[in-house]
């Protein structure tokens, strides 16, 4: 009878035990499923400090929070312009500068036709065997290729002291870049990158001419090429 009881009592603790193991693993539960994690409620920490601009760094790497409320973006007129603003097309460049007066065939080392003509690889010019069309943002030798050009397209629009070349074009026949004062002319510049430069463009392209002049040991004609290529760059390059 012990015996039998004993193993009664062992039977029904198993019992007990597998009951258990039932309620705490369901049945239909796949062993081998991975289950995901919990969502994560920690909230980020507020910035303290941080530019109204998003490519000002300083302090914030460590707590941007978020990016896209407001005061993160650029400004609105720097953003309309990085959206619209790409390379301008090798072609209508050399169009540009032939209506300007300016010979984009190669010739003379260092001129600006010799720099436009070998550099059309460079400036991402289409590339029709290999399929590839022409880039339509500019590289960083891109950028340096066409600078250098537009120091060039300076030289050779003012050779020489009292001598303006930008009215010898098809484009503005007739029009020079500096008065006889020596302050920038509105429909020289105008002509020179297709758009009127605003009252304080205008002005800031004057003082340009004396501060670079006073920085040159009064070297006028270094001067008005300087400037000359400053503002030409700032419509060119674009990016």
């Amino acid at each position: 009878m012990k015996s039998k009881s004993g193993f009664f009592v062992r039977l029904g603790l198993v019992s007990l035990l597998g009951l258990i193991g039932c309620q705490t693993q369901p049945s239909d539960q796949d062993p081998n499923q991975v289950m995901d994690p919990p969502p994560d409620t920690t909230v980020p920490p507020t910035p303290t400090n941080g530019s109204v601009k998003s490519f000002d760094h300083d302090d914030i790497l460590g707590n941007i929070g978020n990016p896209f409320a407001d005061g993160r973006q650029v400004l609105p007129a720097d953003g309309q312009r990085m959206h619209v603003c790409g390379k301008i097309q090798y072609a209508t460049l050399g169009r540009i500068l032939a209506a300007r007066g300016i010979t984009t065939g190669a010739g003379v080392a260092d001129s600006a036709g010799t720099l436009y003509t070998g550099g059309s690889n460079i400036m991402g010019v289409a590339n029709y065997p290999a399929r590839v069309a022409e880039a339509d943002r500019n590289s960083t030798g891109g950028l340096t290729r066409m600078f250098d050009m537009l120091l060039a397209v300076a030289e050779e629009l003012l050779p020489a002291a009292g001598v303006d070349r930008i009215g010898t074009g098809t484009a503005c026949p007739g029009t020079t870049l500096y008065n006889a004062d020596n302050t920038c002319n509105a429909d020289g510049f105008a002509c020179l990158i297709g758009v009127p430069l605003s009252a304080v463009q205008l002005m800031e392209c004057s003082n340009a001419v004396k501060r670079i002049a006073m920085l040159s040991g009064n070297d006028m004609l270094r001067a008005k090429r300087m400037t000359v290529a400053t503002i030409a760059s700032s419509a060119y390059l674009c990016d």
